[in-house]
């Protein structure tokens, strides 16, 4: 089974679909791709306290990005998909 997800980038003017193979997304599929992106920026991000933690595409969550300013995150939804 595959879920199908469409994501719109309008200041682009362009669409793009992407398909997760499986169940759909639940708390262990989120958990797991916010652990690997932490681990990630913890070898390659040194010296500060403000850094992108999740940036979209480059750590497979379309449309998600997550800035960290020393204990406050910012969340930031690009598509309407992942406001719903």
């Amino acid at each position: 089974m595959a879920t199908a997800m469409l994501f719109t980038a309008i200041a682009h003017k362009y669409l793009c679909a992407g398909v997760l193979i499986g169940a759909p997304p639940d708390r262990e599929f989120w958990r797991r791709r916010l652990l690997t992106a932490g681990e990630h920026r913890q070898r390659v991000v040194s010296n500060t306290e403000a850094y992108r933690l999740v940036y979209s595409e480059g750590d497979l969550l379309p449309s998600v990005l997550i800035d960290r300013y020393g204990e406050h995150f910012v969340l930031q939804t690009l598509s309407r998909v992942r406001m719903r």
